[in-house]
């Protein structure tokens, strides 16, 4: 079946293994998936766009393949061997889809009501006020530090809020600011935070759904 991998603009992959145009490659495939004994591909490109950094997207290169799923973990999907047949263009995801897919993502991982409520208003454009963004980000930021342990700093479902309304946040200063590239630059982050956590902490998110819904016309 085809499916999609990411590669440095050299081709490697981060275990330096070589790709290229009809380029092969088998492992044994055992263990767990995020391992040297799997070659990783996402079904989807878009969603693989999500999961990348900005910075490394701006020279990775795209490869549409062909595989067989071995392992499949709702995120990243394994084969024991895997094909690279061309080269894509990488899909264009703005600030704005994002932010949004931050959002949507840390909808399935934290429920407390008032962050759900700001949640659900931003994700219908009808209020990107910077006053209400902030006292979302307050809320979820105390609701973290309640949470958190000396030993799991950074970590926790309210965490992944307060990193996807930051990332709302900084995406608003950035319309505004004199420093626009630097808060575009800490959205990015703070959005790509917050996705990264919650699929951590849950195995069983609808990717597609979200990728899909976080690429639906928004006014942000």
């Amino acid at each position: 079946m085809i499916l999609y991998k990411f590669t440095f603009q050299n081709d490697k992959a981060y275990n330096g293994r070589q790709w290229g145009e009809c380029v092969t490659h088998e492992v044994d495939g055992q263990g767990e998936i995020y391992s040297e004994h799997w070659i990783y591909t996402y079904r989807d490109p878009l969603l693989g766009s999500f999961f990348h950094s900005v910075a490394y997207l701006k020279s990775a290169h795209l490869w549409k393949g062909k595989g067989e799923i071995d392992i499949d973990d709702g995120l990243y999907v394994g084969c024991s061997t895997f094909t690279t047949l061309e080269r894509l263009e990488m899909p264009p995801i703005t600030l704005e889809q994002r932010v949004r897919f931050a959002i949507l993502v840390s909808l399935e991982v934290y429920i407390e009501p008032t962050y759900v409520a700001w949640a659900k208003i931003w994700l219908s454009n009808k209020d990107h006020s910077l006053a209400m963004t902030k006292k979302a980000w307050t809320a979820a930021a105390a609701r973290a530090t309640m949470e958190a342990t000396p030993v799991m700093m950074g970590t926790g479902t309210a965490w992944i809020a307060r990193e996807a309304v930051e990332a709302a946040r900084y995406a608003i200063e950035a319309k505004v600011s004199y420093s626009k590239s630097a808060d575009q630059g800490y959205a990015l982050l703070a959005a790509l935070k917050a996705t990264k956590g919650a699929a951590k902490m849950n195995k069983f998110i609808d990717w597609a759904a979200l990728t899909w819904k976080a690429m639906e016309s928004c006014l942000c």
